[in-house]
């Protein structure tokens, strides 16, 4: 018998105890794949079935084509799409992230590089409009994602 798969959202914002059930069916079911992070105190996971066997082989096909196509560009083309990026995470002390609050520096926000000092630190960058400096040791605790934009 088909059922249609439901993801556990779905059931989530229902009955409670469907989803309690649903939860630990999948949790416990030999196709899950358990994760080393916690969402809501919920253990995270997957389940590994045909559909998510054929999105990974998918995006590993577009990784391979996307690595033969930057390979092939000219180093002037890779130093122009690696100077802009996505903050995806800030992991500073309150004071640091309170700063970088004020100016516009939060999850999401797109930065380009547009000087370098002589010396290589500080570094200029485009955010939100306004060009600030930031110095290295402000930055290292910042994740990013490169983006082509």
């Amino acid at each position: 018998d088909y059922m249609e798969y439901k993801p556990l959202g779905k059931f989530y914002y229902g009955d409670k105890n469907v989803y309690a059930y649903m939860y630990e069916a999948r949790f416990q079911s030999e196709d899950a794949v358990k994760l080393d992070f916690f969402v809501s105190k919920n253990q995270a996971f997957f389940l590994q079935n045909t559909e998510v066997m054929r999105l990974a082989y998918d995006i590993a096909k577009l990784d391979k084509a996307v690595s033969k196509l930057s390979a092939a560009l000219p180093e002037a083309a890779k130093v122009q799409y690696s100077r802009k990026c996505l903050i995806d995470e800030i992991l500073s002390a309150s004071d640091m992230q309170r700063r970088f609050l004020d100016i516009g520096l939060t999850k999401n926000t797109i930065v380009e590089c547009v000087n370098v000092s002589p010396q290589g630190d500080p570094k200029a960058f485009l955010i939100r409009g306004a060009v600030i400096a930031l110095r290295r040791e402000d930055c290292q605790n910042i994740l990013i994602k490169e983006v082509a934009l």
